[in-house]
């Protein structure tokens, strides 16, 4: 090489030359030229690879390359698969290797559905346990073939490079793919059974308490109250799945002692009434009937007393089922004539007839529940002309006179006499003053409004209605219910003793001497009594009941005679007074009295007949 050549290639090569030749002259020793790029500790030494160093960067790459070549050949292997991935297992069931199909005839093999039954429990009382099945927590698929299904796809839901990781791990490790996931757990069905499995823990063992059963009342005495932390014992279950821990869990709960326990206050909670059905006068229906529930109270502290700590008393209901019940009355209701009467009305006037139709509507269709009474003047209300009312045969102090709403104590009796044959419970009734005809004596009823009513209960176990209209001149009266065992009532009587009116006749100038006029019709006074019989269905009497003497008065009847002037001399006198009293008084009193006296005193005895004088004298009664 020429030493212009190596001057262009080497820059340092004039200058080292220089520097050389100076200390040349100067006879100093030559010194090494400097390099710009060497350190002060040494030279440092030229930039560039050696070799070596590029021989070992060719082989990592190769390794690389190697690496990637089989990593894509076993990525390439796995997608090819159509069978699980090996050491893939499902509840400890091994299903690498297997397709879908073998995978499920193998899970079904080893009883997999019945792994659902796998369960955490956690025992609280002897009585209570939380038990939590895989099903419970959403730990199991439904069907063998969806387990199945899921081993396949693991390691198959990623991308190329994910899954052949998968796969990769697949075979250096045991992978279980069952439900085991937080997502999958299912918390709310879990909490829900520890908090039912409290409130049976509460409900067991609060403080000295009680439950019942269909027939008895146990009462725990003195049991401990125990507290329950539902997130604890929630955690302990969760994790138990994770760890497939299906032993019996221990859980340490907080205990507090009782307080004494109120067997009064328990009696008073317990003790329930019997109600029978009873028909809802709204809906046409029956309510509910309920059970009646209680205990010996005395009982019951007795074996209370007695028992020890944390031991439970059984003690017997006392149990009253009802006696009718919803769906028996609803069956039953108003079937039967519980009683009925007509009595007759041909000679009233109309007005009497008036009023007692009015009277006798204001009852009709009226419905009675069982305990249920009726007051006459309740519910008839006072008569008055407003409401139709009209005047009629009345008696005030005990003459006959002309009184808004007379005659209907016809309607009053009539329906007692249907009370009676009902057997129904009287409340209240007072008799007539005097002797009536349209029904037999002791069997009448009189009313006054403001001061004598009738009044009758319900004393039978169904609702009762009353029927009443008036036709022809008849007044008909019906009380409907249920008659349970066919039994029923007749009504007789007994006059105990009578006592026949004085006919009694009285002067007046208001009459033509010798004229008459009844004024007051004559009663016969009597003392009567009322007899129920009782009959079962086969007609058979069992037995007779007296219903109380009744006293009807006696009442004179009054005839009113025109007063005779005086005679002047005592032939004319006596002569006159012979002749007037032998011909026209016979003549005249016998018309009178034979006529008069008996067509009115039938009229008013038969009609009237005191049905109102109780109003106007209830001391009559």
């Amino acid at each position: 090489m020429s030493s212009k050549h190596a001057e262009k290639t080497n820059p340092y090569s004039r200058t080292q030359r220089r520097t050389a030749a100076s200390h040349s002259a100067a006879g100093r020793p030559q010194q090494e030229p400097r390099n710009p790029y060497a350190s002060s500790g040494g030279a440092r030494k030229r930039s560039g690879m050696s070799g070596g160093g590029k021989i070992a960067l060719i082989a990592v790459g190769a390794v690389l390359l190697f690496v990637v070549a089989v990593f894509a050949g076993i990525g390439a292997f796995a997608a090819g698969l159509d069978t699980i991935y090996p050491n893939v297992t499902v509840e400890g069931v091994d299903l690498g290797g297997l397709t879908v199909q073998q995978a499920q005839e193998k899970l079904e093999a080893a009883g997999y559905g019945e792994k659902s039954e796998q369960a955490v429990s956690l025992k609280i009382t002897e009585k209570v346990s939380i038990v939590v099945t895989l099903a419970d927590a959403g730990l199991v698929p439904d069907s063998a073939a969806e387990a199945a299904e899921n081993a396949y796809s693991y390691g198959r839901s990623g991308g190329f490079i994910g899954n052949t990781i998968a796969y990769i791990r697949s075979v250096g490790n045991t992978t279980d793919v069952s439900a085991r996931s937080d997502s999958a757990f299912d918390e709310a069905a879990v909490r829900a059974m520890i908090a039912e499995a409290a409130s049976k823990v509460n409900a067991e063992l609060s403080e000295n308490a009680y439950k019942l059963t269909e027939t008895t009342i146990e009462i725990t005495k003195g049991a401990s109250a125990i507290l329950l932390d539902e997130d604890e014992i929630y955690d302990l279950i969760h994790q138990a799945f994770k760890d497939r821990n299906y032993t019996e869990l221990e859980y340490d709960f907080e205990k507090t002692d009782p307080k004494p326990i109120d067997l009064a206050a328990i009696h008073k909670t317990v003790t329930t009434e019997m109600k029978n059905s009873e028909y809802d006068k709204t809906t046409g229906k029956g309510t509910q009937d309920v059970r009646g529930v209680t205990f010996d109270l005395t009982k019951a502290k007795n074996m209370y007393n007695a028992a020890a700590d944390g031991e439970t008393i059984s003690v017997d209901l006392i149990i009253t089922e009802p006696e009718v019940t919803k769906e028996q009355l609803e069956a039953s209701l108003f079937r039967d004539v519980l009683g009925e009467k007509m009595t007759t009305m041909y000679t009233s006037s109309y007005a009497r007839l008036n009023n007692i139709k009015l009277a006798s509507e204001a009852f009709n269709g009226l419905i009675l529940n069982p305990g249920e009474e009726f007051s006459f003047n309740g519910v008839v209300g006072e008569r008055t002309a407003a409401k139709g009312y009209q005047g009629a045969a009345a008696y005030v102090g005990g003459k006959t006179v002309t009184e808004i709403g007379g005659g209907i104590c016809q309607s009053a009796s009539t329906l007692y006499y249907c009370t009676l044959l009902a057997d129904l419970e009287i409340v209240e009734r007072y008799n007539h003053m005097y002797a009536i005809s349209y029904l037999p004596l002791g069997t009448d009823a009189t009313v006054n409004w403001g001061t004598v009513d009738f009044r009758f209960k319900n004393n039978r176990d169904y609702p009762i209605k009353l029927e009443a209209y008036v036709s022809n001149a008849e007044l008909y009266i019906k009380i409907w219910g249920t008659n349970v065992d066919g039994s029923y009532v007749t009504i007789t009587n007994s006059i105990y003793s009578s006592t026949p009116y004085k006919t009694i006749e009285k002067e007046t100038e208001d009459l033509a001497p010798g004229e008459k006029e009844l004024d007051t019709s004559g009663y016969t006074g009597y003392t009567a009594e009322a007899f129920k019989n009782y009959y079962d269905k086969n007609g058979n009497l069992l037995r007779t009941e007296a219903l109380g003497v009744d006293t009807y008065r006696v009442r004179d009847q009054v005839t009113l005679v025109g007063k005779k002037p005086e005679e002047t001399s005592g032939e004319t006198s006596g002569e006159t007074s012979g002749e007037t009293s032998g011909e026209t008084s016979g003549e005249t009193s016998g018309e009178t009295s034979g006529e008069t006296s008996g067509e009115t005193s039938g009229e008013t005895s038969g009609e009237t007949s005191g049905e109102t004088s109780g109003e106007a004298a209830p001391s009559a009664a």
